[in-house]
């Protein structure tokens, strides 16, 4: 596995913190896993913010997969655990 950042790059806009959001592909490389095994892993984690795309007449709708830091965290820390 690749090492992560483990500073949390948290900004905050009046007064409300705003965590740094990876999309899939992106915690897959790190993560060095398959960004399908990977999108299944942070869904059972109820951890995942789905962005849907605005339905258009005849086409599919598509979603953006978003992970947030915190989470990203919490699964190096339980995957790089030895067993």
């Amino acid at each position: 596995m690749q090492e992560v950042e483990t500073a949390k790059p948290t900004t905050f806009v009046a007064d409300v913190p705003i965590e740094q959001m990876y999309r899939v592909p992106d915690v897959a490389a790190k993560l060095g896993m398959s960004p399908d095994w990977t999108l299944r892993y942070f869904q059972a984690q109820d951890s995942i913010v789905s962005i849907p795309s605005p339905p258009k007449r005849g086409k599919r709708k598509y979603c953006t997969h978003l992970i947030p830091h915190s989470a990203l965290m919490d699964a190096v820390r339980k995957l790089s655990k030895p067993r």
